[in-house]
């Protein structure tokens, strides 16, 4: 991507991998042998890929009558092989993880390693208690008076969106989901009802993250 770029609320601006898990072996223990004999009775090294239930180190006992193995217990790579302790590593496939826009607007600077500055117009609404990861839709009035019960709404079905106070519950609709796919019920409070404020379609998002901006005429 590049400066100006308009991105929708759904789009990837930055991707990265974490390490996977980690596996310990108790490699020795399982053979029967010296910790400081293991590499003798590897059959994988360091670096090697592995799948699961694969064997990746044998021993045999009593002139061969009798054998022992240590089968990988995930896929993975072999990381480690510990004469010292007799163990082994093994370090799963890496995470992806991506960010997303979280709302639609347009990129203003690339920050090389990190992600993207973006600028939009919008309401800030500021939020107190918040349960679950980051969404984004367009919002729809729920109910109309804070003691109203809602009709069911999607994921959130058979559960009323009642206000304890102030104004009414709103929810979460994406576009890009069935109308009957609620994201997000929120609820509230505001000295100004948001559907006085709405001139266009409403669409909510938050990372934690947004530098609000206000301008002023005379």
């Amino acid at each position: 991507m590049k400066a100006g770029q308009v991105m929708r609320a759904e789009d990837v601006v930055a991707r990265t991998e974490l390490p996977g898990n980690v596996q310990p072996v108790k490699a020795a223990s399982i053979l029967g042998i010296h910790q400081e004999d293991l590499g003798a009775y590897m059959l994988k090294k360091l670096g090697d890929h592995v799948t699961k239930d694969e064997i990746i180190a044998t021993a045999k006992s009593f002139f061969g009558l009798f054998k022992a193995h240590v089968k990988a217990p995930v896929d993975g790579t072999l990381e480690s092989i510990s004469t010292v302790t007799g163990q082994l590593i093994l370090r799963e496939a890496p995470i992806p993880v991506e960010v997303h826009a979280y709302f639609d607007g347009t990129v203003t600077e690339i920050l090389p390693g990190e992600g993207v500055v973006m600028e939009a117009v919008g309401a800030f609404l500021q939020g107190i208690f918040g349960v679950g990861g980051e969404t984004s839709g367009e919002i729809a009035i729920a109910v109309q008076s804070p003691d109203e019960e809602s009709a069911p709404i999607g994921s959130v079905r058979n559960t009323p969106a009642r206000s304890s106070s102030g104004d009414p519950g709103f929810v979460f609709l994406p576009s890009a989901v069935p109308r009957n796919s609620a994201r997000a019920l929120v609820v509230g409070e505001s000295t100004t009802p948001i559907s006085a404020s709405r001139s266009a379609t409403t669409s909510v998002a938050s990372t934690g993250h947004e530098t609000p901006r206000t301008s002023a005429s005379s």
